[in-house]
């Protein structure tokens, strides 16, 4: 078992309420959404800035971590973290990041994971 570290974009609440009431939608924000659209190496490593450490998870491996993450309340697995938006780990979705023990990361993609 090793831990891995969990990373997500949590908007703060001012980011979250700006969204609804810009004629323009602000570069981040496009950012974001292409990390949880439309996923790929490029797109998730522009939009690193957005992320937060927000958990580990203890596990045996990648898949292990999807299946840890994807029901991460009240496991002992989990550890969460504090971060800037004060919002706590969710559900692994895509768009997310998993750095490995060796610091290898890796994107949830559709199907499976991607390499940072």
């Amino acid at each position: 078992m090793q831990k891995y570290k969990i990373f997500q974009v949590k908007l703060t609440q001012e980011q979250a309420e700006s969204i609804g009431h810009q004629d323009n939608v602000p570069d981040w924000y496009k950012d974001y959404i292409d990390t949880t659209m439309y996923p790929d190496h490029t797109k998730v490593n522009k939009a690193l800035y957005l992320y937060s450490h927000v958990g580990n998870i203890t596990a045996k491996n990648l898949d292990d971590v999807y299946h840890v993450g994807n029901d991460p309340f009240d496991n002992p697995a989990v550890e969460y973290l504090s971060n800037p938006s004060g919002r706590h780990m969710h559900s692994l979705t895509v768009g997310d990041v998993v750095e490995d023990p060796d610091g290898k990361k890796y994107f949830v993609n559709f199907a499976g994971f991607g390499e940072l």
